[in-house]
């Protein structure tokens, strides 16, 4: 269900579009506020050079540390219209 087919889009102010319904009610779309960052995923500290062997296998670690990421956040979008929530203003 998306919000377009009830209510027809009037104007946005400051981000938030503004919907107006057959029936003449008026609606702004709130987004809800973006996911927080967790504190555990802050940048890491550049490693201490090594040794090459070490070095090697550190990028291969960061390698599968950054594909499990991007796999983990691959349906990120998919949810986006059930996290806008319609607010009705009568």
């Amino acid at each position: 269900m998306t919000t377009s087919k009830i209510f027809s889009r009037v104007d946005s102010n400051d981000n938030h579009p503004v919907f107006i319904s057959e029936k003449g009610v008026i609606a702004v779309l709130l987004h809800q506020r973006r996911h927080q960052q967790h504190p555990n995923r802050r940048p890491r500290p550049r490693p201490r050079h090594r040794h090459r062997q070490h070095q090697r296998q550190h990028r291969q670690h960061r390698h599968r540390q950054h594909q499990h990421r991007r796999h983990r956040h691959r349906h990120r979008h998919r949810h986006r219209l059930q996290r806008q929530q319609v607010i009705e203003i009568t």
